[in-house]
């Protein structure tokens, strides 16, 4: 009987430890990225990773504290016997190990989890983007996603309604009847023209698109949508002069031919999204008549 009860403690206590989550240490990416890209990467990954279940991610005070007591650059943990060491002293039953490289204006990621009592790489998977930053987070949701199963959708955001300053100050007269629609998604939120604005409230957020199109010549920009936030669009447009293939001839006084190019203008939307002190001056300086 005493066997049978000790046998059945050892059972509920594997399952027990079986059931909780397992606690992942996410290091800052090596390599020759900038910082800033470097820490985009790494949250993005905690983003991901925090929202699987079965895993715990450890606070980032620990991970540099441990780092720190240890001499140890943060970004600097490259050699898998360190990862493991420094993961084991965090409490971390696994390691996140990445390393970004700038192809252009382009990153390649490699991404290593690295189990930290047996130090065995359980999973590695690369990525690549193929639009600089705009495709960055995509990439990274996509390769760690891969790698620990299906993420939790996060709870859809709820509060203060955010709001879309738009405008176009007064340019040339030659661009003056030169219009366009600003569309958000699918939806057309304002047509633009010289000395115009207009504010737009949203109360859908998340990930939104801008964009304007003139003659099958677009531009986009890419909004994140906060409850409460606050965004200023400048709205533009620019012009190029291209030859036609074509040419006119004219008779000048003298009464000798002249042959010259025929050409077209065309002109092509601007969406930039600005600082707010400097959005809010400029909108603010429009006076619609």
């Amino acid at each position: 009987m005493n066997k049978l009860i000790f046998t059945s403690l050892i059972a509920l206590l594997s399952f027990t430890a079986m059931a909780q989550d397992k606690k992942v240490a996410v290091f800052d990416p090596a390599g020759n990225a900038d910082n800033a890209v470097k820490e985009i990467i790494r949250e993005m990954i905690s983003s991901v990773v925090v929202n699987t279940n079965g895993y715990e991610v450890l606070e980032r005070q620990l991970i540099n504290r441990v780092l720190e007591e240890h001499r140890l650059q943060i970004g600097g943990l490259v050699d898998d016997s360190q990862v493991v060491e420094m993961g084991k002293l965090m409490g971390a039953n696994v390691a996140f190990v990445t390393s970004v490289t700038g192809l252009g204006s382009n990153f390649f990621i490699s991404v290593k989890m690295i189990d930290v009592q047996t130090a065995r790489i359980e999973k590695q998977n690369t990525g690549q983007s193929q639009r600089g930053m705009d495709d960055l987070i995509n990439v990274v949701q996509t390769v760690v996603g891969s790698m620990v199963g299906p993420v939790s959708a996060p709870p859809p955001l709820t509060g203060e309604p955010a709001i879309i300053h738009l405008y176009r100050p007064r340019r040339a007269l030659t661009i003056l009847s030169v219009q366009y629609d600003v569309v958000l998604d699918n939806a057309s939120i304002g047509r633009t023209a010289n000395n115009w604005k207009t504010t737009v409230t949203v109360s859908e957020f998340g990930a939104k698109t801008l964009s304007a199109t003139i003659e099958g010549r677009k531009a986009e920009v890419n909004l994140n949508i906060l409850p409460g936030g606050v965004y200023y669009v400048r709205c533009d447009t620019s012009s190029e002069i291209v030859d036609t293939g074509r040419t006119r001839s004219s008779t000048d006084r003298a009464g000798r031919i002249v042959t010259a190019a025929i050409t077209n203008t065309l002109y092509t939307p601007t969406l930039q999204l600005v600082d707010k002190s400097i959005g809010e001056t400029e909108f603010n300086a429009i006076v619609v008549r």
